[in-house]
């Protein structure tokens, strides 16, 4: 059957569409899956991925409404929602860079969860959500933070790409294998290695 001039004009329309839409999500992907590791501790899932990807780019590069999600998600009420503040802050030191908090940033990041200034590092008494929090924390790594960092981004992107490729089930209850592979990643480069065989073994 051939295609009439208006349907092929609509058609290419609707391709140029998906393109933009396509490229325009995979533009913030990094973000998104950075907001993956460093609240979650593990790899973005694909359709996570996609879905958060393009609520960032409609958004025009934001974070928020990704960051407002997370931090009133089930995941979190199960991981996060019964820990005092010291250990929620440690917690995300642990999971993005596996080790505790150093003691003046530890003190800085509950004054900031909690609007207060204890520490006398935010004497303009500002709050944050422990989701932007711990995006702020891996956004800052330096030195060897900043290698771990490294390391698992790579893992967590090998991941979602293989739980694609491999159509794999990555659902609430794959979630703590996941989070097991990214533990294994620290900063030696043989790490990654360890973190990318796990991580097909899934």
């Amino acid at each position: 059957m051939m295609m009439s001039t208006k349907n092929r004009v609509y058609l290419a329309s609707a391709v140029a569409m998906a393109l933009t839409a396509s490229a325009a999500s995979a533009a913030y992907e990094q973000e998104v899956q950075n907001s993956y590791i460093a609240y979650y501790g593990r790899a973005a899932d694909p359709d996570g991925l996609m879905f958060w990807g393009n609520i960032v780019a409609g958004y025009g590069g934001s974070l928020d409404q990704i960051l407002d999600a997370f931090g009133n998600s089930p995941e979190f009420q199960e991981r996060y929602g019964s820990l005092s503040d010291t250990d929620l802050v440690n917690g995300i030191y642990m999971q993005a860079f596996g080790r505790s908090a150093e003691s003046a940033g530890l003190a800085f990041y509950v004054d900031l969860l909690n609007g207060t200034n204890n520490s006398g590092m935010n004497p303009d008494m500002r709050q944050s959500s422990l989701a932007k929090i711990a995006y702020d924390i891996l956004s800052g790594a330096q030195n060897d933070d900043a290698a771990v960092i490294a390391n698992k981004q790579e893992v967590a992107d090998y991941y979602t790409e293989q739980t694609e490729a491999l159509c794999s089930r990555y659902g609430m209850d794959e979630v703590d294998d996941a989070v097991a592979v990214m533990n294994l990643v620290g900063v030696a480069a043989s790490t990654v290695d360890d973190g990318k065989t796990a991580a097909l073994q899934q």
